[in-house]
């Protein structure tokens, strides 16, 4: 049994250590000295544990005075309790909920296709009904036809806020989400934009309502189709034109998403983005699409 000798070996420097003669504590000087002050070094440690650990208690508490005092000389009565309370308040959703997909091409209603075409069509309709009744219900007054001529305002006048690079308009009339994208959209570029009309009406082809976080906390997405007469041309920052034709009109159909938080009555409608339908997507890269189609709710 191969582990017998180990275990005398062992017994045998047990016996050393533990009643040494004369010579032994020469041979065995720190072993010795381990054992007999194993007690006070541990000790020693923990009395130093303990008084670093209180020394950041103090300099944790000397810390949250100071920024008690701070605010009670600039006359704001906030301690930091409230401040670890204190709300955040979301502005927008950052996306398009739901999006409306227009349909490129219907298909015949007693086949597979044109039947569920229908059913998401009716489904699509029940929802945006029962959203609109809320929107009238939260953001009163609320008048569909007054809407519709606010959306085609909001939609030209942010057009022209980006066409005079005027910032502090076009932060009002969007959300923050679709105006950092438009400014990343645009930058070192220069839009020469000019409205000449509308081909037809709006018309309000889709409307979600949001919770955030509570019931109570909503916010309403509606999507306005817009036909109109444009010419918009693109030049980058050497004043070379990029996109577009100044003698050349175009009468784009743009679907853009007008958005507001409905639990705060001062909350304005603001442009969301723009739902882009999927048949003008279909073969893009080949046929160079003209971006004289390109809006303000394009770029978002």
């Amino acid at each position: 049994m191969a582990f017998l000798p180990r275990f005398q070996a062992g017994l045998r420097l047990q016996n050393v250590v533990l009643s040494p003669t004369k010579t032994d504590p020469l041979r065995f000087p720190i072993i010795i000295t381990l054992l007999q002050n194993r007690g006070k070094t541990s000790s020693v440690y923990a009395h130093t544990d303990r008084t670093v650990a209180e020394r950041n208690l103090k300099g944790k508490k000397r810390q949250g005075d100071i920024i008690d005092e701070a605010f009670a000389r600039s006359g704001v009565n906030r301690s930091r309790r409230s401040i670890a309370k204190r709300s955040v308040m979301i502005t927008n959703l950052g996306q398009i909920v739901d999006p409306y997909v227009p349909l490129a091409k219907k298909n015949f209603i007693l086949t597979p296709k044109g039947l569920k075409q229908r059913w998401q069509a009716f489904k699509s309709f029940l929802k945006s009904t029962y959203c609109m009744a809320i929107i009238k219900r939260k953001a009163k007054p609320f008048n569909i036809s007054d809407f519709k001529l606010q959306a085609e305002k909001i939609y030209i006048a942010a057009n022209q806020s980006l066409s005079n690079q005027d910032k502090n308009r076009l932060h009002e009339l969007t959300t923050e989400t679709a105006f950092h994208e438009l400014r990343s959209a645009f930058k070192n570029k220069f839009v020469k934009w000019k409205y000449l009309g509308m081909a037809s009406k709006p018309r309000i082809v889709n409307a979600r309502v949001v919770p955030v976080d509570d019931k109570t906390n909503t916010f309403a997405q509606i999507t306005v189709k817009l036909h109109i007469k444009q010419i918009l041309t693109v030049y980058d920052q050497y004043d070379r034109l990029l996109t577009g034709d100044e003698n050349r009109f175009k009468q784009p159909v743009e679907y853009v998403v007008f958005e507001k938080h409905l639990i705060n009555p001062k909350s304005p409608w603001r442009i969301s983005g723009k739902v882009i339908p999927e048949a003008t997507n279909i073969d893009r890269s080949t046929s160079n699409r003209d971006q004289s189609d390109m809006t303000v709710a394009t770029a978002s």
